[in-house]
């Protein structure tokens, strides 16, 4: 992916083709070192010590967590801050260091693999574990179907006994009871990978800060506070809070730990949507007071201040934000501004706005109607004042428009650009405006990437590029960008200048709003995941644990399958109404797992497959009623005994 987010190394316009092989590769590697990393740790360690294994993955996941930290930090400010390959940002370097990282890792790893326990499989449990089902599911269908000479066993599963060992099929009956409790789980992970994308642009739509020499803090490093809190509370847990709850007499099973979890992950998404309704309402666009008022704004690009001034004739005119104690207003060169002005104008009337410079004065009709947004620009036009008349539009539903996206409405008062001006910026490639003299684009064509970047000015004739000063436009902001004449500019072949002025309030929520939903989300992962992984691995038989590991990141990738699904089909028209659904979605998924746990029976520490049968079968539907699951063979080759335990 590094190679192929060069410039030019997939064509012009770049292939999808590179990221769809870096992605498949992603997929291929993770598919063989996920299921097998956990397992593979917990096989270093004696697993009949429950508190050991308990800590070995409360470690495993804190060293996640900090690569994963260390990661939403970095990576962001390699692609955003730095320039390469004649781009303003580097994708190629904050996908080559990741890889770099990766392949050290590697090395590491294969270098200390003399010290490590490697238990070597006598079979291939993942083929034979999929042939077994499959034999048993076609006996099955046979038997439905009513063919005959088919035997009817005590169990589905028994159909394979023969051919795959007594052992092998009773170790995939524990597994089968465990991964029944996994068939809610995908809800948790659904909600839970939102943090990296819906929770993300919630925060795009937010104030961010400054953070001094390390740059302006990005939206998409909020990821980062959920690695960090899980950095601070898996000591927390370990030491405090699960100490604490046992000298209190609180003695949370696994699966007890894991319904609190997901209990606190909905609770989290009801924050969010909370914080979702104050940023909706938190939005300022210029509207008049009432059905018979209009709005009007004031922008000068002139050489020199100027003051204009309402006719008194008008009646009762206020400004909607400001201070202002009369109708008139003193603009400052090149780039003044009135703020929106609210005024009566009935059924709709003219309105006289004098101005007055050092050399000179004059009069402009303005037309108004009831209910518009007006904004009139003064201008120099060989060597006189000229006006120019814009109907601001800032409506979004229309053209489906998001509320996050910055948006520019530019305005050609520059006679010497020639005919029209070409308007594209530093870093958001898909961003052009092309504007004829005396004309302005449109809002809802003028949607630009946020963030600090430079406006290049250009015409297809003698005009060389005209390169503006850094700009940071805002989430959800909208901007009236000004293309006038310059008098004096140190670069006397760019004759144009750009000033710009915002004539919305987007993002006005701090950015910080957001702890408190990663917080309680944050506890939940830590309840929920950490327990859930170190549960798949004690409950698992020896066979089984790289099973049980790849089911539980099944569980996962069908989290963000349902995310897909439900984002795609925009079955819920506003993201405040999608993040209530998703939390009470998530309760009552946790009231169903809650008393899915109270049936299952837990394994001990060291026993064999055919007491956990017994042990777990409460939780694994049979053929016919869930009370088959408690019989079982009472005697057969294998292992030492399970017991079977209340908890």
């Amino acid at each position: 992916m590094s190679g192929t987010a060069v410039n030019g190394a997939t064509g012009d316009p770049p292939s999808p083709w590179g990221a769809i092989l870096g992605l498949l590769f992603i997929a291929v590697g993770t598919g063989g070192i996920k299921p097998c990393v956990a397992a593979f740790g917990g096989d270093q360690i004696n697993e009949d010590d429950a508190k050991l294994v308990e800590t070995y993955f409360a470690a495993f996941y804190f060293s996640i967590n900090a690569g994963s930290f260390v990661s939403t930090i970095v990576t962001p400010k390699l692609r955003a801050d730095v320039a390469c390959f004649g781009r303003e940002d580097c994708y190629p370097l904050a996908f080559g260091i990741p890889g770099l990282l990766m392949l050290t890792a590697l090395l590491l790893f294969v270098a200390g693999r003399r010290m490590y326990v490697v238990r070597k499989p006598d079979r291939n449990v993942t083929v034979d574990f999929a042939g077994a089902v499959r034999m048993s599911v076609a006996h099955k269908w046979k038997q439905w179907r009513g063919r005959s000479g088919i035997i009817r066993h005590t169990y589905w599963l028994d159909a394979a006994r023969k051919r795959y060992g007594e052992d092998f099929i009773d170790d995939i009956k524990v597994a089968l009871s465990v991964m029944w409790l996994f068939v809610p789980l995908p809800i948790f992970w659904a909600l839970f990978d939102q943090s990296g994308s819906r929770w993300t642009v919630q925060a795009t739509q937010m104030k961010t800060f400054d953070m001094g020499p390390l740059g302006e803090f990005r939206p998409d490093q909020m990821q980062a506070v959920n690695s960090l809190l899980i950095l601070l509370f898996i000591p927390l847990f370990e030491k405090i809070v699960y100490p604490t709850a046992r000298r209190m007499g609180i003695k949370a099973k696994p699966l007890g730990r894991m319904s609190l979890g997901m209990l606190l992950c909905s609770l989290s998404f009801v924050v969010a949507a909370m914080v979702q309704l104050s940023i909706d309402h938190a939005r300022v666009v210029p509207t008049p007071s009432t059905n018979e008022s209009a709005l009007v704004r004031i922008i000068s690009v002139l050489d020199t201040d100027v003051n204009v001034t309402w006719a008194a004739t008008l009646g009762d005119t206020e400004l909607a934000i400001g201070n202002a104690t009369n109708a008139t207003y003193a603009l400052a060169a090149t780039s003044g501004a009135t703020d929106y002005i609210n005024t009566y104008v009935g059924d709709g009337t003219d309105v006289s706005i004098f101005w007055e410079t050092a050399s000179g004065a004059g009069e402009i009709v303005l037309p108004v109607a009831a209910s518009a947004v007006r904004c009139l620009v003064l201008f120099n036009d060989q060597d006189t004042v000229q006006s120019m008349a814009v109907d601001e539009l800032f409506d979004r539903s229309q053209s489906g428009q998001s509320v996050v996206d910055a948006r520019i409405e530019v305005i050609n008062v520059a006679p010497s650009a020639g005919s029209e001006i070409v308007v594209t910026s530093s870093m958001d490639d898909d961003f052009q405006c092309v504007v004829p003299f005396r004309n302005s684009s449109a809002y809802v064509d003028g949607s630009i990437i946020s963030g600090k970047q430079k406006l290049y000015v250009t015409n297809s004739t003698a005009l060389p590029a005209m390169i503006s000063d850094e700009i940071k436009f805002a989430d959800g902001t909208d901007y009236v960008v000004v293309v006038a004449d310059a008098a004096a500019q140190p670069n006397a072949d760019v004759g144009v200048r750009v000033s710009v002025f915002a004539a919305t309030t987007g993002a006005h929520v701090s950015i910080a709003w957001q702890l408190p939903q990663y917080a309680i989300l944050t506890a939940g992962e830590v309840l929920f995941s950490i327990t859930g992984l170190e549960f798949a691995f004690s409950q698992a038989p020896s066979s089984m644990k790289a099973i049980l590991q790849a089911a539980w990141l099944l569980t996962v990738a069908c989290g963000s399958l349902i995310v897909i699904i439900v984002a795609e089909s925009k079955l819920i028209a506003s993201q405040v109404g999608e993040f209530f659904f998703f939390a009470a979605l998530q309760l009552l998924v946790t009231i169903i797992f809650f008393f899915m746990g109270k049936f299952y029976k837990y394994k001990t520490p060291g026993a064999s497959a055919a007491t956990a049968t017994a042990a777990t079968g409460a939780a694994l539907p049979s053929d016919d009623t869930m009370s088959d699951l408690l019989l079982t063979r009472s005697t057969h080759s294998g292992d030492a005994g399970y017991l079977r335990v209340e908890g």
